[in-house]
């Protein structure tokens, strides 16, 4: 998602930083196009069942950079919340007279558009009675840009999207949230101050679903790039003590990631810049996390949730993939917070398993087109929006 202080902060950085990265990650790096937890459910659940794709996406057809990118146009979060209104409105036309009751899923962007779709649903008339039964959203991130906003995906303006979820809604509405996401144009747009709001271990993907298993290779730190006089040691001197300053402070950030210190690298690269005085030398380094990361820890957020809909009344089966032998103590653990509240209490060991071994890192100093795409808020602490009347 693109956002115009990231888009300033990359045309800060030098074109041979950018380009560094991009062959040392490779430019749009992802392993995230497995099932989401939202198609686990909608292929567990045993009524009718209508499917809008993610935004940004088109059956058959290439995705939509502007869909994808903003949330905005043909493939926007507005357009898909359409989409399946005008499904519904057609199947429910088509129904024998009686009272009508809807289940609604989303994911990300697909949560904001849940939310929207809720919102113009229940302003209807469809000649019958019409209520929202179960309500389940996986890390709500509207993420709406627009030229007229600067292109900002990380503020809480959002473009006509409705998001605000009344008390009384629906039978009940649950957000699952994750509590390890860090990106700047991954703001929550949280509903904890209405309706039940539980944080679980992992970043927006562990959460909402569709990571495959795969090595994580990223750069955690800004790239820092210093040019010199061609043989300055000095300079050389101060550069390699700065990149080993900045490495140690990357390892303290990220230290809960790591099974092991081998899994850091700090990676110098040069080049040469020439002149007519005889040259300079242009010094890159790059701090960078390797990990082979497990995917099963989605299960628990998408098990958690057809839990959650089934005791509410939802005619859904059990998911078909089941969790893993050592995630079972830890999904305990998560059902307890379901009741309880608060982020699932795990022991040090199941912590240490999960972070070093299922959870993803998902903030990045990886380039898309010249920008920084998943750079970390500020300090590392994620924005959260609270939903509020008429937005």
């Amino acid at each position: 998602m693109h956002n115009s202080k990231l888009r300033e902060q990359c045309e800060r950085a030098s074109d041979a930083v950018c380009s560094s990265i991009e062959k040392l990650i490779g430019a749009g790096t992802s392993y995230d196009n497995g099932l989401t937890n939202v198609a686990r459910l909608h292929n567990a659940y045993t009524g009718k069942a209508i499917y809008i794709e993610g935004i940004g996406t088109q059956s058959g057809l290439a995705d939509d950079t502007k869909g994808l990118a903003l949330g905005i146009g043909g493939t926007g979060v507005i357009m898909k919340a359409q989409m399946g209104l005008d499904q519904l409105t057609a199947h429910v036309q088509s129904l024998p007279p009686g009272s009508v009751v809807v289940d609604v899923f989303g994911f990300s962007r697909g949560a904001a558009a849940a939310r929207h779709f809720i919102n113009k649903l229940l302003a209807l008339n469809l000649g019958r009675p019409l209520r929202v039964g179960f309500v389940g959203l996986f890390d709500t991130v509207a993420a709406i840009g627009s030229a007229a906003d600067g292109l900002d995906t990380s503020d809480d303006n959002n473009l006509g999207v409705s998001l605000y979820l009344a008390p009384g809604c629906a039978d009940q509405v649950v957000q699952l949230t994750a509590h390890h996401e860090y990106r700047v144009n991954f703001a929550l747009n949280s509903i904890s101050s209405t309706h039940r709001e539980i944080p679980l271990y992992g970043a927006h993907s562990d959460i909402g679903g569709g990571y495959l298993a795969g090595e994580e290779r990223i750069p955690i730190a800004r790239p820092y790039e210093v040019t010199m006089m061609v043989g300055d040691q000095e300079a050389l001197k101060a550069f390699k003590s700065e990149a080993s300053k900045r490495y140690y402070e990357a390892q303290k950030v990220y230290q809960a990631y790591l099974a092991t210190p081998s899994q850091l690298k700090d990676e110098l690269h040069q080049y040469s810049i020439p002149t007519p005085s005889g040259g300079r030398t242009g010094y890159i380094a790059n701090t960078v996390m390797t990990r082979y990361v497990k995917p099963e820890l989605q299960l628990l957020a998408g098990h958690l949730m057809r839990q959650l809909a089934a005791e509410s009344g939802v005619p859904i089966l059990e998911l078909t993939e089941t969790i893993p032998d050592e995630l079972a103590a830890i999904f305990t653990a998560y059902q307890a917070a379901a009741t309880t509240g608060g982020l699932p209490t795990l022991t040090p060991e199941q912590e240490h398993l999960i972070m070093t071994q299922y959870a993803h890192c998902s903030d990045s100093w990886v380039t898309s087109a010249g920008i920084f795409v998943n750079a970390p808020a500020p300090s590392r602490i994620r924005r959260v929006y609270q939903q509020q009347q008429g937005k």
